[in-house]
């Protein structure tokens, strides 16, 4: 299992609206998650700075199934209005892939 994080941001004001979709999410979306493997999903808010993290054991195959879903479409038209980018130089709202630089479990104990 590996483990992925990113970083998203949603527009200023509209901060409501994203939790809001996120307490209905389309059933078919969380199917789709769910069989493509990606496991442990959560998404944690600071204003309108989002963190994803999830566990996957093959992210890439993960993604490209949950894109080809017709439900990610109906929730692409619904989130994408509503996201910002990350960073200035981005030419669209996307989610970011974070670097792993510390993990406590790794540690070795003495």
């Amino acid at each position: 299992m590996t483990r992925h994080a990113y970083r998203m941001r949603v527009k200023e004001g509209f901060e409501q609206e994203y939790i809001r979709y996120h307490e209905e999410v389309l059933p078919g979306l969380l199917q789709v998650l769910m069989e493509s493997g990606i496991r442990n999903y959560s998404i944690f808010m600071d204003g309108t700075d989002l963190f994803a993290y999830m566990e996957c054991d093959d992210i890439d195959k993960a993604w490209a199934a949950v894109r080809s879903h017709p439900a990610n479409d109906e929730w692409s038209s619904l989130l994408t209005p509503i996201m910002d980018f990350v960073d200035a130089k981005d030419s669209e709202p996307r989610m970011k892939p974070m670097r792993e630089v510390f993990r406590l479990d790794e540690i070795n104990s003495y």
